[in-house]
C-alpha cells in the first residue's frame, strides 16, 4: 500500500478533490491500529464526500460519508489539532472498488 503524506494546510483541498474524483464510487473503509491489525468498518458503500472539520479546539476531524441504500454512514477520523496530519496519524484506510 502506498502512503501519501499531506501537509496539514492541504487537507481541506485534498478532501474536496478526493470528493470530486470519487463521488458515487463504491468504497470500503478499513481501520488500521498502531500494531498493524485491520478491522473492516464499511464494505462496498457508495462514497458521497470527505470533509475536514477544524472547529474543535482539541481535534481535527475528517468525516467520510458513505451511502448504504437510503442510510448515510459517516466514519470520523480524529487527530490532535496542531499535529502533523498524515495517513499514518489517522490509522484509517479507504479503498476504492472498481
Amino acid at each position: 500500500m502506498m502512503k501519501l503524506e499531506i501537509n496539514s494546510t492541504e487537507w481541506r483541498i485534498f478532501c474536496e478533490k478526493f470528493t470530486q474524483l470519487n463521488q458515487g464510487s463504491l468504497m470500503s473503509v478499513e481501520m488500521i491500529d498502531p500494531g498493524g491489525r485491520t478491522e473492516d468498518v464499511a464494505q462496498e458503500l457508495s462514497f458521497q464526500k470527505m470533509t475536514l472539520d477544524t472547529t474543535d479546539a482539541c481535534n481535527d476531524v475528517i468525516s467520510i460519508s458513505l451511502l448504504h441504500k437510503s442510510s448515510l454512514f459517516i466514519h470520523k477520523i480524529f487527530s490532535c489539532s496542531g499535529a502533523s496530519m498524515t495517513a499514518a496519524n489517522f490509522h484509517s484506510f479507504i479503498q476504492r472498488r472498481s
